[in-house]
């Protein structure tokens, strides 16, 4: 069995120094805390919207296909769709689907940093709609939040800016 050898008199890594001075660990740290604080504030928004919405809507655009794939757990959150329509969305195809705020659904949004991203219906229940980007948090069949996930855009109703521009502070 050959010895293992350490460079120099200490333990450190061969230019971890040399990391630790250039702000790499700093920078790593603090994405690290943005992505928590971002994840804390997407947790209090879900909070709130899963307190005073009646339907959560998710969209897809016919044959796109980005997200997840190895995720089943929105395939089996979609099982509990109790309303599906096709449309015409500036000049694209477009399925909703909607479906009630269960703690289920609520606890597969929390699970990620931003829910406001793209998710892979693995199950391909609605194929050709597969990738669901688009979501909106309805109350009364009034949109409260549709969160454009490919714009990158979120239209709040006034009913809730305050309350969301709340989250943003924070």
């Amino acid at each position: 069995m050959e010895s293992l050898k350490f460079l120099g008199s200490s333990n450190k890594i061969e230019g971890q120094e040399d990391a630790a001075g250039s702000g790499i660990f700093r920078d790593d740290r603090q994405a690290e805390e943005e992505d928590e604080k971002a994840k804390r504030r997407s947790e209090r928004q879900l909070a709130y919207l899963f307190d005073v919405c009646d339907t959560v809507c998710f969209h897809a655009e016919k044959g796109v296909c980005a997200g997840d794939e190895t995720d089943e757990r929105f395939a089996e959150i979609m099982q509990s769709a109790f309303r599906t329509e096709e449309i015409e969305n500036r000049g694209m195809r477009v399925l909703r689907v909607y479906l009630k705020p269960t703690p289920e659904l609520k606890s597969y949004l929390s699970s990620f940093a931003h829910f406001d991203r793209y998710h892979f219906d693995c199950y391909e229940r609605f194929a050709p709609y597969v990738s669901f980007a688009d979501i909106v948090f309805l109350q009364n069949g009034i949109p409260l939040l549709n969160c454009l996930t490919h714009e990158g855009y979120f239209d709040v109703h006034e009913s809730i800016r305050d309350v969301f521009a709340g989250f943003e502070k924070d």
